[in-house]
């Protein structure tokens, strides 16, 4: 694993690739990893609950983490859209809240601003929480609408990304990505709207990601498409899936 790590790190500091004038595509598959942060349940017989949360990420578990990026360069600045399907797990569970996670997911959606310097692509995000609530309050039922009408357009969130380039190709490139994400959601935890958790993360991501370069949307659309299958592929080895449940 060591030998792993240092060819990697080697890799990394030999490849320079200048991202060239055009749209790029890529794909990510990788892991969270949340701090502690504050969780506050409101109930609405005036009971409220506030945590020191501790949040178990599971990355390769349920719906896996991946992350889906498409953004346009020009003269070595880039701006463009992300996806990330992050989640996150109540590990520190209480009597009154037994079950807490949003899990399908902690989605986050960011306008990214990207500069390409000193080898290195650095982007910074500003977007929204688009949540799925799975809670069980102690005494009642679990809560969690299925399906797409369960998620929530919920609060801010933010990001700083760093890439390092480790090959390429003419059509095609590999990556490491990095991230640190702070994000803010308050989210219905019943189907009284008057009870909800505020629930803000703040989590570093790791991946490594497939791209595709805009030569090869000139010229081969069947490469320029190919990332889009790196999540697929993995999530069907996996047994995960791709998207949120919707039972």
């Amino acid at each position: 694993m060591n030998k792993i790590l240092f060819a990697i790190l080697v890799l990394a500091q030999s490849v320079f690739a200048s991202f060239d004038n055009g749209w790029y595509l890529t794909t990510m598959m990788g892991c969270s990893f949340s701090g502690p942060s504050p969780l506050v349940i409101n109930l609405d017989d005036n009971r409220t609950e506030s945590i020191s949360a501790n949040y178990n990420n599971r990355c390769f578990e349920d719906s896996h983490w991946w992350s889906f990026r498409s953004e346009k360069w020009t003269n070595k600045q880039g701006i463009g859209f992300e996806l990330i399907h992050h989640k996150i797990y109540l590990d520190n569970t209480t009597d009154l809240v037994e079950r807490f996670s949003i899990s399908d997911g902690y989605n986050l959606l960011f306008l990214n601003f990207a500069k390409q310097k000193n080898n290195r692509n650095y982007r910074v995000g500003l977007g929204v929480v688009y949540a799925h609530m799975d809670v069980t309050i102690s005494g009642r039922e679990n809560y969690k609408q299925k399906g797409f009408k369960g998620h929530y357009l919920t609060g801010p969130a933010f990001q700083i990304n760093i890439e390092q380039i480790l090959w390429e190709s003419d059509y095609n490139f590999i990556s490491l990505d990095s991230k640190f994400t702070a994000a803010y959601a308050q989210v219905p935890i019943s189907s009284n709207q008057n009870e909800t958790a505020t629930a803000p993360d703040y989590a570093l991501h790791f991946s490594l990601a497939f791209g595709s370069k805009p030569q090869a949307l000139k010229e081969k659309p069947i490469m320029y498409a190919l990332p889009l299958l790196y999540p697929i592929t993995t999530g069907y080895f996996l047994g995960t899936g791709l998207l949120p449940g919707t039972d």
